[in-house]
């Protein structure tokens, strides 16, 4: 499935976040900097989602399906293989209720096979699922490489 998307659109998306830690949560400051309109962001730990929401002015999503509901597109930083599975494909609340026309772009340190396996429960969803590395996609190119130097480059915030 290829979605076509209008890259001058790209600052008007709502965006989201699962998996706020350092690494994601610099992500989302980088947009947030660069103007992009962050929606939600999620975590396990709900003391960090709620406080990089206060900083963002956006939502700290009690539930996956509330991010998937407010965001065109979502950044998944999680940590491991099973808790890509969980956000993915979780019984009850995941990533992938109402996700149709959504694009996932997974920046999470996982297994290849297990990526391959996203991108097919996103499909079978109507939604797209994008690697961060490799990627031939243009636009999910252009938004790694804005949050990139963010990563590389921030210094923690307290």
């Amino acid at each position: 499935m290829t979605m076509l998307i209008n890259l001058d659109y790209i600052p008007h998306m709502n965006v989201g976040f699962v998996g706020v830690g350092r690494m994601g949560a610099n992500m989302a400051r980088r947009l947030k900097d660069r103007e992009f309109h962050i929606t939600a962001v999620y975590d396990t730990n709900r003391a960090v989602a709620t406080s990089l929401a206060a900083e963002l002015g956006c939502a700290a999503a009690q539930d996956l399906s509330e991010v998937t509901a407010a965001s065109d597109v979502i950044f998944t930083v999680v940590t491991d293989d099973n808790a890509m599975r969980n956000i993915f494909t979780g019984s009850g609340d995941n990533l992938l209720v109402n996700a149709r026309s959504k694009l996932f772009i997974n920046c999470a340190t996982i297994s290849p096979q297990v990526h391959v396996e996203t991108e097919k429960e996103a499909n079978k969803a109507g939604a797209e699922a994008k690697r961060r590395s490799g990627e031939r996609n243009r636009f999910c190119r252009s938004l790694v490489q804005l949050c990139a130097l963010s990563v590389k480059l921030a210094k923690p915030r307290r």
